[in-house]
């Protein structure tokens, strides 16, 4: 939520509830945030080749699928929603 507020102050995002679902809340990305989103995504799988380059391909593969585990105990943890993480 934080995040997502951060963002749409940078014009990056908006949100958006629709009428009668105050409960939930779409989040649409605008040009700025487009054009931002053309810039980074090179630069991140550039940066990524970069970092994992010092493994294997079998190696990547058990990082990620432990990474993937990893994240996914987090979030179905009890306490997962009390904002531990959120900066």
């Amino acid at each position: 939520t934080r995040l997502v507020g951060q963002m749409e102050k940078r014009d990056l995002v908006k949100r958006e509830r629709p009428v009668g679902d105050q409960r939930t809340v779409y989040v649409r990305i605008l040009k700025d945030g487009r054009e931002k989103v053309k810039f980074l995504i090179p630069r991140v799988l550039e940066y990524e080749s970069e970092l994992s380059a010092c493994f294997s391909p079998a190696e990547l593969q058990t990082f990620k699928t432990l990474l993937t585990k990893f994240f996914l105990r987090l979030s179905e943890a009890p306490g997962a929603d009390d904002n531990r993480l959120a900066g």
